[in-house]
């Protein structure tokens, strides 16, 4: 019985050996996607953004316990993605409470542009840059909003280049990294964002 237990602990041990990274995503596909990739060389932690409002109350049970089996029956037809999902934040105040209750994280990645209109990747940051200064901080957004040029030179709708303008002022302010994400979840490739979180950190460029 202590010989096949073994093992699960020797896995155990390795995985705490990792650098821990928090990924906030509003998306159960993308976050079990990214936690899946990004989980070879880190302990990942999903953290789900959500302010589901509906009449259901398995489903808000499941979103505020973790029990996912339940929450995922009425979101997703797959509940295996919600494995990725380790905690849900609902508001900035959670969000804030969650940096400031769980040991520091190593690293903390975001998608930007989320469906919640109270809270996207620019307040993630600053909030990670408030609770965790020393974490390096990346997010990931459509390629539109992540290309290395100047606002004036991008084909961009005014939304869009306001978005822009939102998101370098904050990386300026706040010391993160931006990255595109690919246009499939299933094509992310977390190389050039595990390089970053390698490399040593000192203040963003201009």
């Amino acid at each position: 019985m202590d010989k096949q237990k073994q093992p699960d602990k020797t896995i155990s041990d390795v995985t705490r050996m990792k650098p821990r990274l928090l990924v906030f995503d509003d998306s159960v596909s993308q976050l079990s996607a990214y936690c899946a990739k990004l989980s070879e060389k880190y302990a990942v932690e999903g953290v789900l953004v959500s302010s589901y409002q509906g009449n259901d109350d398995a489903l808000k049970r499941g979103l505020a316990t973790g029990d996912w089996s339940k929450a995922s029956q009425y979101s997703i037809r797959e509940p295996e993605r919600f494995d990725a999902v380790k905690h849900v934040v609902t508001n900035q105040e959670e969000l804030r409470a969650l940096l400031q209750q769980r040991p520091p994280a190593d690293y903390v990645l975001s998608d930007y542009q989320m469906r919640e209109w109270y809270i996207d990747g620019a307040d993630v940051m600053r909030i990670a840059h408030e609770e965790l200064p020393n974490a390096p901080r990346a997010i990931h957004t459509g390629s539109h909003l992540a290309k290395n040029e100047k606002i004036s030179e991008l084909e961009l709708d005014q939304k869009d280049k306001l978005d822009r303008m939102k998101l370098v002022n904050a990386m300026r302010r706040y010391d993160f990294k931006i990255f595109p994400k690919p246009d499939e979840e299933k094509d992310f490739n977390p190389a050039v964002i595990e390089a970053y979180f390698a490399a040593p950190h000192g203040p963003t460029p201009d």
